[in-house]
């Protein structure tokens, strides 16, 4: 069954780069043009930006109650934005690598769950941070539009829907039970006319309302622990945001911080407002918009793009194949060397 998830992941993933082969052919093309300085000075960040997000995992599970290495969490980390990009399901591909990790550790799925809410929490407040500065210079510059002003608002209400329900948690572990097993009868009611029979269980709502408030409650016990989790969320905004200014540097394009950081604040924003995975296709449209949109020359705006995304998605996504194999690997060693009872 391994082997076959492996191939089906293997094969969904060939499929996607056979659909975006073009993109990768442009992106060589635009990287022959640039200045190979900042292109391996973006090449630094971007190894330091995927132990940057293995530590926000770590720090993350240390406030929960949970120990894991940095290392062992870096293949995680990077295999997860691979299945979330060839598996698009709202954040369950991620949580899947992770908590299939969790059972072979034997630790709480459900605090595994919780680590991937508090870590999307500070993702979201990150990019609201870096949002709220791009939103600022379009409107000083009379180009904030409904279209950018509905997608923050989207992104606003997803990140306080999210705080409230670990408010709800730290608060009151009953409450937290009752909305979950509402939640839970909502989809069920929901999902019936199509597969008769239900979707959800409503014990095991229950058990994972207990666990998840107990894990919340020690945050509230200890709410400096998520200090850590909190900066290096913003950090890992702002090592994106470099490699976007490094990639403006590599192809020599006069524009001011301000415009820089109102072309990245868009761009990440539609990578999370977007129906596609990861913001494939949406987030380059955007991005070449916003730097046509401030002045910069069209051939210039279209390189950008295509070099940004390259270093923000398709390496990721490489080092994401990668770490998938690894994985698997290590899952089939840890089963193999497991003495039967």
């Amino acid at each position: 069954m391994r082997k076959i998830i492996f191939l089906l992941a293997v094969t969904l993933g060939a499929a996607f780069i056979a659909v975006h082969l073009g993109e990768l052919d442009q992106l060589y093309e635009a990287l022959e043009r640039a200045d190979w300085l900042y292109i391996l000075l973006c090449l630094g960040l971007i190894g330091v930006w995927q132990v940057n997000v293995a530590a926000s995992y770590q720090a993350v599970y240390q406030a929960l109650g949970v120990q894991e290495r940095l290392q062992s969490l870096l293949p995680a980390a990077a295999a997860s934005f691979f299945t979330n990009v060839i598996a698009p399901s709202g954040g369950a591909s991620v949580m899947a690598v992770f908590i299939a990790r969790a059972r072979q550790n034997r630790y709480s799925a459900a605090r595994v769950t919780l680590a991937f809410a508090v870590f999307l929490e500070f993702e979201y407040l990150g990019v609201l941070i870096i949002l709220s500065l791009s939103l600022l210079v379009l409107f000083i510059r009379r180009q904030l539009t409904l279209l950018e002003i509905g997608a923050a608002l989207v992104l606003a209400a997803l990140a306080v829907c999210l705080a409230l329900f670990l408010f709800l948690g730290m608060r009151s572990a009953p409450q937290l039970e009752r909305l979950l097993v509402f939640l839970c009868r909502l989809v069920n009611r929901l999902c019936l006319p199509f597969l008769r029979r239900d979707f959800l269980h409503e014990h095991k709502a229950r058990q994972f309302a207990r666990e998840a408030a107990a894990g919340l409650q020690q945050l509230r016990a200890h709410p400096a622990s998520m200090l850590r989790p909190a900066f290096l969320g913003f950090t890992s905004k702002a090592i994106q945001f470099t490699i976007f200014i490094l990639v403006c540097q590599a192809f020599h394009v006069p524009a001011t911080f301000a415009t820089i950081i109102a072309c990245y604040g868009l761009t990440t924003l539609f990578l999370i407002v977007s129906p596609t995975p990861a913001g494939a296709g949406v987030a380059e449209g955007v991005c070449y918009l916003a730097l046509v949109s401030m002045q910069v020359d069209s051939a210039l705006a279209a390189a950008i793009t295509l070099v940004y995304r390259g270093f923000t998605f398709w390496a990721p996504l490489a080092f994401g194949v990668v770490a998938f194999r690894w994985l698997g690997k290590t899952a089939r060693l840890k089963k193999e060397e497991t003495p039967l009872l």
